[in-house]
Formats: structure tokens, C-alpha cells, sequence
């Protein structure tokens, strides 16, 4: 069985040959701490525990953007974010805290320890500000999540989906809410 056919006979409650996890990527930090209790620094988790065979090998087709980063879409997935994203910028920051607007429009405060040197795949913070309020505000959001809008799909989506019909694996759609 392929990963397809696999999550398709899992899925409908039917009897896979291997039952296909979706393993995804730990946080920096605990990678970190992994290693330093056995983990090898150039293996991943999957193939360190042997499941490299189960992994269900799913793509994902979309791209948002997370709160507290800056980001770039994707030109190979459909874009669930604000069209245009929100101008990243850092406001104000010290040796112990930084203040940003991430690509969401959220306004937040957050310690320097959880972003030194990338992110740790944890963040304590603040959300301070938001950038609906009131009415006005959200239906200039609204503009911003119009379905329509052709910079919301990658410049051959035509032939990638197109493609995607003879795929041997399954395909994942991931939908956030604009407000965490």
C-alpha cells in the first residue's frame, strides 16, 4: 500500500497494512534537549524510534502565517493569510524583552530568551493590541481574507492541482483562525 491508499483504508475504518502516523516536527528546544539525553544531532525523531515506515508522507497545500513571526507565503501553497500580510516590525527591545507586530497585526511583548537564535518552540507573551476594534477595523480585515483574490493561489495552481490527482500520497489542508 502507498501513504494514499494507506490513510484512505485508515480513514474509513478499513484494515491498512501498517497504521500511518502523522509525525510532525518536535520544538527547537526539546530537540535540544533530546540530544544532550541520546538523541543523534543528525536523525530525526521518526527515524530514531524506526517509524520512518508509518509516517503518513502527507503535503501540505497551504500557508499561513503563525502569530509572532514574520512570514512569507508559500509559492507552493495556497495563502490563508492576510492579503497583504501586516508589516512585521519590532517596536522597542532590551536585553530582556521585545516588542513587535507580528505579520497577523497582532501587537505583543515577549521575552528575548525565546527568540534568541531562532525560535525555541516555546514563546511567553503579551498580546497587547489587536488590529480589529471595532467594525470599520474588521471590515478592512475582511479585505484582507477576500477567497478571490488570485495572490491566494501559487502561479501554476492549475497544473499542481492538476497533478495532485495522480499522487500517491494524501494531501492536508490546515485552516487557523485569524486570531489564534
Amino acid at each position: 500500500m502507498n501513504a494514499r491508499e494507506r490513510f484512505i483504508e485508515a480513514a474509513l475504518f478499513g484494515n491498512p497494512d501498517k497504521i500511518p502516523l502523522a509525525l510532525g516536527d518536535i520544538r527547537p528546544a526539546t530537540r535540544r534537549c533530546w540530544i544532550k539525553q541520546g538523541l543523534p544531532e543528525n536523525q530525526g525523531v521518526s527515524e530514531y524510534l524506526g517509524l520512518e515506515s508509518c509516517t503518513l508522507g502527507s503535503v501540505n497545500i497551504t500557508s499561513f502565517p503563525m502569530e509572532g513571526f514574520e512570514w512569507e507565503p508559500s509559492p507552493s501553497g495556497i495563502n490563508l493569510g492576510p492579503v497583504p500580510p501586516f508589516e512585521y516590525k519590532i517596536i522597542k527591545e532590551d536585553e530582556r524583552r521585545r516588542f513587535w507586530v507580528d505579520s497577523l497585526g497582532v501587537t505583543q511583548m515577549g521575552l528575548q530568551d525565546d527568540w534568541r537564535g531562532g525560535w525555541s518552540g516555546f514563546a511567553t507573551r503579551v498580546f497587547m493590541d489587536f488590529p480589529v476594534k471595532s467594525r470599520k477595523d474588521f471590515l478592512e480585515m475582511k479585505r484582507r481574507y477576500d477567497p478571490k483574490d488570485s495572490r491566494r493561489y501559487p502561479r501554476k495552481w492549475g497544473k499542481m492541482a492538476e497533478s495532485y490527482n495522480c499522487r500517491n500520497y494524501p494531501l492536508c489542508v490546515t485552516i487557523r483562525g485569524p486570531f489564534w
